[in-house]
């Protein structure tokens, strides 16, 4: 059949011929053989503050080195709350829990019941393309089992269902995964990078070690979408059991895949293309996209093709076409985006602070006045925390907020330009409670000074009203790595 061609419209709405490729929802049934379990490998060296028995358990947020350890190779795990959500005691002066991998880890993704998780891994010439398989998250601990993946490298027998070449990527920025164990169907992890022709996927995410399971093109042999709109840079499935929406973005363009489970697996057709709705820059992680969790056809996007980076948009109507439905300018360019559970408030990291946007299920955005510590800019939040000095200060520079699945903690890294630590991590973690009615922090307020760590084995402090860790790792520039459970 003749190729379609789109071309020139600024906003490709209509359903793109059915050009998809279907992608093994059972393990290796449909890609190489299966091999038998790996032998998990010695668990990894860990140091830094741990939680008193009280604060032991999932809560956990997850900060990788992204290059920026200083030596260390691995991930820091800092626990915020018990099991009951109530803030453990803060660490003002210890490092965090840290978990070594055998080189330095990027983008990190876990399943929604959290039990498969994949990283990515820098190889010896310096480029992110291992992909490793990491167990033990639902736990609130993680550790990296058997041999990485090398998505650079040809598979020693592709697929037969792949009818296409196998694409490798150089250098892979995004992962995102599909499919939980628990809801029967089996996670698939996806992979991209800026110099990649598809976003690949991997197999066998919970019999380690990752396996090749296929791949979906951007372009294929039924459908085409003109201008080529290359490099893309990012990859975010929606967090509905199926993973029934993917969004590919790059400096150019947001490119929407349609998803199915069809009697092969998943399958996935390109359904809508924005050329202005790029990033403006190569992003790594998250990339400036976060899906509405109770309606995942809704998408707020950070920034546009042009490079105005302070600029939020709410897209709706996905996979089927992207509908443009409400835009805001916030004080300071976009680092992250969480949309609440309830799917009404935004929280955005800002390089100014937090700024809170309403308006998320109306459809109309509107930013928050600050409800939390106003920052110097207005519509900003700078929380209060001690930094790693003792010394009272505000993140006033927001690398990515988070929001806590039960709805009740905003979870927030960042920094106060200008600190320096002895540890040479110059980042916070700063958690609070907020009031998801109102987008804001419930009275009384957050402490400007939290209490210091107790000595070992005495008891913290049932709630305090913040949670601090010091000595966290920044991530690098244009990179949201930062992961909370």
């Amino acid at each position: 059949m003749p190729k379609p061609t789109l071309t020139r419209s600024r906003i490709l709405g209509i359903g793109l011929a059915a050009a998809s490729l279907a992608l093994a929802s059972c393990s290796h049934s449909n890609s190489t053989p299966p091999v038998p379990p790996a032998t998990p490998t010695p668990t990894p060296t860990q140091s830094g503050s741990f939680p008193t028995s009280a604060c032991a358990n999932p809560n956990v947020a997850y900060e990788p080195d992204g290059g920026n350890g200083n030596g260390f190779h691995g991930v820091q795990t800092i626990q915020y709350a018990n099991s009951n959500g109530n803030l453990c005691t803060s660490n003002i002066t210890s490092l965090p829990r840290s978990v070594r991998f055998a080189s330095s880890v990027g983008s990190l993704a876990f399943t929604s019941d959290l039990t498969g998780a994949l990283a990515l891994l820098q190889n010896p010439a310096g480029s992110y393309t291992l992909v490793q398989d990491v167990f033990g998250a639902a736990f609130g601990t993680i550790t990296p089992v058997g041999t990485p993946y090398d998505v650079s490298v040809p598979p020693t027998a592709a697929p037969s269902m792949s009818p296409t070449a196998v694409p490798l990527i150089s250098d892979a920025t995004s992962v995102t995964i599909i499919g939980t164990a628990t809801q029967g169907t089996s996670p698939v992890g996806l992979v991209t990078g800026p110099a990649a022709s598809a976003i690949v996927a991997l197999t066998s995410l919970n019999n380690a070690p990752p396996q090749y399971g296929g791949a979906i093109p951007f372009s294929g042999s039924n459908y085409m979408i003109q201008p080529p709109t290359l490099p893309r840079s990012i990859v975010r499935a929606s967090p509905d059991v199926n993973g029934s929406i993917l969004l590919a973005r790059g400096p150019s363009d947001l490119l929407v895949f349609g998803g199915t489970i069809v009697s092969t697996g998943y399958q996935y057709n390109a359904q809508a293309d924005d050329t202005t709705l790029g990033s403006g820059a190569t992003l790594r992680g998250q990339g400036n996209l976060a899906f509405d969790p109770r309606d995942v056809s809704r998408v707020l996007v950070g920034g546009t093709s042009s490079g105005a980076g302070n600029v939020l948009t709410l897209i709706t109507g996905l996979p089927t076409k992207i509908v443009k439905s409400s835009s805001a300018v916030l004080p300071g360019n976009i680092n992250s985006i969480e949309i609440d559970p309830s799917g009404t408030y935004a929280y955005v990291a800002t390089d100014l602070g937090v700024v809170v946007v309403n308006g998320v299920a109306s459809g109309t955005l509107a930013v928050v006045r600050p409800g939390f510590e106003p920052g110097s800019a207005a519509g900003t939040n700078a929380l209060p925390y001690t930094n790693c000095n003792g010394v009272p200060a505000a993140l006033t520079f927001a690398s990515s907020a988070r929001i806590t699945s039960d709805g009740r903690r905003l979870v927030v890294l960042g920094t106060q330009p200008g600190t320096t630590c002895a540890s040479g991590y110059n980042a916070s973690v700063v958690a609070i409670p907020f009031n998801p009615g109102g987008g804001s922090t419930p009275s009384p307020g957050p402490a400007p000074s939290p209490t210091p760590t107790p000595p070992a084995g005495t008891t913290p402090v049932p709630n305090p009203s913040s949670f601090v860790q010091n000595n966290v790792i920044a991530p690098p520039s244009a990179a949201d790595y930062f992961l909370v459970h």
